[in-house]
């Protein structure tokens, strides 16, 4: 019934990637732990792989695009990046954080969302409950220190990958999945984080 099931999904994405580019959906769920691991709290670390998806080696989605429109951020915050203004909306409380993009259906081209820290922290993050890939970018100092492009969400009844960049970062900021190759964003590059 699985393979049936995953077959469908390839098979929808099949179709729409052949009827041309739409909204690319979004969301990743940060988790902060004390220990400064990146992994969830009580999770063992054997059971948590690391995600592998190198920079430029965006793997394909596991999941079609979502049916529903996305609406565009009416946040006033956005982030200045390769000569862009990316309009975000700011997760900046736990819940928030937590909650990121999982459940939303999707992500407007050309928004985001930022997890931030009052302090740089350690974070991990992880996709349950997402409906569609992202391009995550960990920040430091007005600085882009680590990027996972195309990041997909978790499958069920699978240990659910979480990634990061082991050390402190400022905020993350998570984009529909492909913006960052279209932005020609890479590590290094220069941001600003306007709220």
């Amino acid at each position: 019934m699985r393979l049936i099931y995953l077959s469908l999904l390839c098979l929808s994405a099949c179709q729409l990637s052949a009827s041309g580019p739409g909204p690319a959906p979004s969301g990743l769920q940060p988790v902060t732990n004390p220990s400064g691991s990146g992994l969830p709290t009580g999770l063992p670390q054997a059971s948590v792989p690391m995600m592998a998806s190198p920079v430029g080696a965006a793997a394909p989605s596991r999941a079609p695009a979502p049916s529903a429109s996305c609406e565009p951020t009416r946040s006033r915050a956005y982030v200045e990046l390769a000569g862009r203004r990316i309009p975000v909306d700011v997760a900046w409380d736990q819940a928030s954080r937590t909650k990121g993009l999982s459940g939303r259906p999707c992500l407007a081209r050309g928004t985001g969302l930022v997890l931030g820290f009052d302090t740089p922290s350690r974070t991990g993050i992880w996709m349950p409950d997402m409906n569609f890939a992202i391009d995550v970018l960990f920040v430091r100092d007005g600085r882009v220190i680590d990027l996972y492009e195309a990041a997909q969400p978790c499958v069920p009844d699978e240990p659910c990958p979480v990634f990061g960049p082991g050390v402190p970062v400022d905020y993350v900021l998570e984009v529909p999945a492909g913006s960052a190759q279209e932005w020609g964003v890479a590590k290094g590059a220069a941001i600003q984080l306007v709220r």
